[in-house]
């Protein structure tokens, strides 16, 4: 039997949603026991909007910066003795990635709240490990996905293009890695898995080169609509990337 870890349990996708208590509220109650890992300065910049999650009074534990070996050992340490049933991690993809482990080795529900499209990092099953200087160290195979990934647009909508821009080569890269591998093992396009694999590149490469660059200039110059509570307004294009990165 083949076991496939294709994405989190659950995922929520809408704008405004980490200021939203009744989707806070799906996952956490008062009797929870939390923490919440985020950078600084993002927990500066997304203050106000935390508030339906800070109620919940979780655990911060503040993120350093890298996914190394030492920093998921120090969150493990600084959280771990509290014994958490859930931990909320809000950020970039090597702030995720450290979450993830830290969740697999603590055995916590995780949710994802990712602050650029950058990466895939919110909805794998995977953690990239880097030394502490930067340098890839290794890949580690986690046993799922996010138990909880929440999209919200209106965090989304506000990253720096450079993140988005990242994001949409990470994504484009799907494509080429695909194709390069079935040129490599033609015997595999009778796989229905690989299969899968090369029509969901194909329709990333679609959405990339129909959308992107457009997306990147309304980013760009801010051209987008401010945080709201209306789950169906916003740039359509933008949120088709957006879910292509992730």
């Amino acid at each position: 039997m083949a076991y496939f870890k294709v994405a989190p349990t659950k995922i929520l996708v809408g704008n405004s949603l980490i200021t939203d208590n009744k989707t806070i509220k799906s996952f956490l109650n008062e009797n929870t026991k939390c923490a919440l890992i985020i950078e600084k300065k993002l927990y500066k910049k997304f203050s106000k909007e935390l508030k339906a999650i800070l109620q919940y009074k979780p655990t911060i534990c503040w993120f350093k910066g890298e996914c190394s070996s030492e920093e998921v050992e120090r969150i493990t340490r600084e959280i771990g003795f509290l014994k958490p049933s859930f931990i909320i991690s809000f950020g970039g993809g090597k702030l995720l990635d450290t979450s993830k482990i830290v969740s697999e080795q603590l055995g916590t529900s995780l949710v994802t709240i990712p602050s650029s499209a950058a990466t895939c990092a919110a909805f794998t099953s995977i953690s990239p490990v880097y030394h502490a200087d930067g340098r890839k160290f290794k890949t580690i195979d986690l046993k799922k996905c996010p138990d909880a990934c929440l999209i919200d647009y209106d965090v989304l909508f506000n990253q720096p293009p450079r993140l988005l821009s990242s994001g949409i080569a990470d994504a484009l890269a799907k494509f080429y890695e695909t194709t390069a591998f079935l040129s490599g093992h033609p015997e595999k396009h009778r796989d229905p898995f690989v299969a899968t694999a090369l029509s969901i590149s194909k329709d990333i490469y679609n959405n990339i080169f129909q959308h992107s660059i457009a997306v990147i200039n309304d980013v760009s110059k801010k051209n987008l609509p401010p945080f709201r509570h209306s789950r169906e307004s916003g740039n359509p294009e933008l949120k088709k990337i957006i879910h292509t990165n992730i």
